[in-house]
């Protein structure tokens, strides 16, 4: 697992140490989570740097999270 997706995870509160999360049956399916929206950030990234617009703004607007 990337260390900046544990440190997420530990911020998230659903990593507890030693790649063990709270639910074992779910640390692939949460590693998937997360590359996932990595892979859909990147491309909201590259769409926006295409329409020279400001990739993190869109990023945000994307997922519904105000700053």
């Amino acid at each position: 697992m990337n260390n900046r997706i544990k440190q997420f995870a530990i911020l998230a509160g659903v990593y507890v140490g030693d790649d063990m999360w709270f639910a074992d049956e779910l640390n692939p399916k949460t590693q998937m989570f997360a590359q996932l929206i990595v892979r859909e950030c990147a491309n909201i990234s590259n769409q926006a740097e295409k329409q020279c617009q400001h990739p993190g703004t869109q990023i945000m607007k994307h997922f519904g999270v105000e700053e």
